[in-house]
């Protein structure tokens, strides 16, 4: 990762935990990192560790996989999976994502790997995980209006989905 040995035992902790792959860089290949390129470790006058640039933390949709998406050539850089997916991922024994995968900072020596990668996770994303979120919303809401119906409710009940949505276990 870098030259300071304590940083890179937490970085490559830190990419355990969020499911993560270490990977070469591109401008020099025997650079392995454990975060996003761009990623900036400094340490303050307390001591401590503190890091910057932090938005590519995780690793980007595959373009090829969202051709529901309008196209950009920068999608890569904003369109990232959110980290419930990866626990997903990890929880799966899929193997871990790069954060640089599909991007020039990613070395030739292991792009193709972590780009096929990022591929796979995003196409079963798309054809699996979010088809089978749907559903269960679907059958939620079906059971929330049955609850009103036999209840004899006048308003129409609602799933809060936007709430669901976000709950740290949502994969989507």
């Amino acid at each position: 990762c870098c030259s300071d040995e304590h940083v890179n035992a937490m970085m490559k902790d830190a990419a355990l935990a969020m499911h993560l792959a270490e990977h070469k860089v591109r401008t020099d290949s025997s650079i392995i990192l454990c975060s996003a390129a761009d990623v900036e470790g400094h340490y303050g006058f307390d001591g401590r560790v503190y890091l910057l640039d932090l938005a590519r933390t995780f690793p980007p949709e595959s373009p090829q996989q969202c051709v529901h998406l309008p196209e950009s050539n920068t999608a890569i850089f904003y369109r990232l999976l959110r980290p419930e997916f990866l626990q997903l991922q990890k929880q799966q024994g899929k193997p871990s994502l790069s954060s640089d995968a599909l991007s020039a900072f990613s070395c030739k020596e292991d792009a193709s790997q972590h780009s096929q990668a990022v591929h796979m996770a995003t196409a079963e994303l798309i054809e699996k995980v979010i088809p089978r979120f749907a559903a269960e919303i679907e059958e939620a809401e079906q059971a929330v209006k049955a609850a009103a119906d036999a209840q004899s409710l006048t308003d129409e009940p609602s799933l809060p989905v936007s709430a669901i949505l976000h709950e740290p276990s949502s994969p989507v």
